[in-house]
């Protein structure tokens, strides 16, 4: 009651405890009402602040974070840019690579390694396997139901990654149809048997606000809302995303600097998109930046789906200015979920 209304529902704020998060990974246990949360930059308030990359895990849980305690053994060292799904029995969480920084001005390094972390027990285990075309960083990750989990890197083109959950590696999965563009930096979630994924930025920088569908039955891609002139989210990179029934859901992002507008960095957004799949029309926004309450606009956050409807965005940073410790839930109506035709 009170609160503002929004195509797909409403917006409020929760006042939690938490970290100050930059590029972490975010994996959502829907079925349990959960969301873990690993590494990127962490902060501690000062002037100036402290920021270093971490490798702490954090679980949000009946509304509040709560950190991991080590269980001791071997663990992932501290990474940011990195992606992880969980498997398809929801048991573990998978681990691909990402980039530790390590002394400023070194250029740290990329990394390939693959981790499983045991959700019952907590405890991490490195996979032997690395992943197979090198040390990789701002990639997306995906548990496609019926497919597992999916990875696509700026490398992929006519192939994506996909987890062999018996041999416990990544192998090469053909693909066809109209194929995105290499990228980096783009965000993606499963909605049915798709992968969607939507803009992200090329490694000339330049960004784009295209989005496309990998169907995992036929491992065909499509465009998606290809309409001239139609209302869209802006071209952005470091964007958040879930899926919640058949609605694609974006969140914020930095947009390339605005001379136009005096603006000579990276321009962060705070607007929340949703495309459902199952409709003919195109994106809809759900919450304009400017709107009451709205999150401050950001970019480097994460966006998870703990079901019935229910998102969690966490953290994030004004490029160069601030870095968010805070967490906003967002209430959206779920529709049906596409269901893939065999083919």
């Amino acid at each position: 009651p009170g609160l503002p209304s929004h195509p797909f529902g409403r917006k409020f704020s929760l006042t939690l405890g938490r970290p100050h998060r930059v590029q972490a990974m975010c994996v959502a246990e829907e079925k349990a009402g959960r969301a873990w949360l690993f590494g990127g930059y962490g902060e501690r308030p000062g002037n100036p602040p402290m920021r270093a990359v971490v490798n702490d895990l954090w679980c949000f849980e009946n509304g509040k974070w709560n950190e991991v305690k080590d269980q001791g053994g071997p663990k992932p060292g501290p990474r940011l840019c990195t992606a992880a799904a969980l498997t398809s029995d929801g048991s573990e969480l998978i681990l691909f690579g990402g980039w530790d920084p390590e002394t400023p001005g070194t250029g740290g390094a990329i990394l390939d390694d693959v981790w499983s972390l045991d959700l019952a027990t907590r405890t991490w285990s490195q996979l032997e396997a690395p992943m197979p075309h090198g040390p990789t960083s701002r990639h997306v990750a995906v548990c496609v139901p019926g497919a597992g989990i999916v990875v696509h890197s700026f490398r992929c083109g006519e192939t994506v990654l996909r987890f062999d959950e018996k041999e416990r590696r990544l192998v090469e999965q053909p693909c066809a149809g109209t194929l995105p563009t290499s990228r980096g930096l783009h965000c993606a979630a499963a909605v049915g048997r798709e992968l969607v994924l939507f803009g992200g930025a090329a490694q000339s920088g330049a960004m784009v606000n295209d989005c496309f569908a990998l169907d995992t039955v036929t491992w065909t891609w499509r465009e998606l809302a290809q309409g001239q002139g139609a209302k869209r989210p802006s071209p952005r990179a470091g964007s958040a995303a879930c899926a919640v029934g058949g609605k694609f859901v974006i969140s914020g992002g930095a947009e390339p600097p605005r001379s136009d507008l005096g603006l000579a960095g990276l321009v962060p957004r705070g607007d929340v998109w949703g495309l459902d799949l199952l409709a003919e029309g195109g994106w809809q926004e759900i919450v304009d930046q400017e709107a009451p309450n709205a999150p401050a606009p950001r970019n480097a956050h994460t966006l998870t789906h703990i079901g019935e409807g229910k998102l969690v965005l966490h953290g994030g940073w004004h490029p160069f200015v601030r870095t968010y410790d805070d967490t906003t839930a967002l209430a959206v109506t779920e529709t049906p979920t596409p269901t893939a035709q065999a083919a």
